[in-house]
């Protein structure tokens, strides 16, 4: 079971996304794939900021449909979470390397949620105690 970070979505709103990210994703079950709403709400933060057109209508209604489209395996930040998020951002801290806020949460619901994090950023997760995928490698 795995939660994407936001990279990752990015990387599908490409017109030509990255060979090895295609493949992995054709090898994962749909019914394999959760989506916080932490990534949700990264990527309409990023449309927000693109000038008005076609691209921009574009990319927010393709975010819009993965509201509906995973609308069953949506990772809320929920108790478990902030629980969670709560005692990993004090272990960072505690050995001076805090973790930004919403790369935190993002860990926190993987880890609440025992799924394994989909990202290219692999290094900002590593200290978190996460279990990591990256589909560039």
């Amino acid at each position: 079971m795995y939660l994407l970070d936001t990279c990752v979505f990015s990387e599908f709103s490409k017109k030509e996304p990255s060979p090895r990210v295609s493949s992995w994703s054709e090898s994962v079950s749909q019914s394999e794939i959760y989506l916080s709403v932490l990534v949700l709400g990264e990527l309409l933060r990023g449309v927000a900021k693109l000038p008005e057109g076609f691209r921009k209508h574009e990319l927010r209604h393709w975010v819009e449909t993965l509201f509906v489209s995973h609308r069953s395996r949506l990772v809320l930040v929920e108790t478990d979470v902030i629980r969670t998020w709560a005692e990993i951002t004090v272990k960072a801290e505690t050995q001076g390397k805090p973790a930004p806020a919403m790369d935190s949460l993002i860990a926190a619901s993987a880890l609440a949620h025992n799924l394994t994090l989909v990202t290219r950023n692999t290094e900002d997760f590593e200290r978190l105690g996460v279990s990591l995928h990256n589909p560039w490698n």
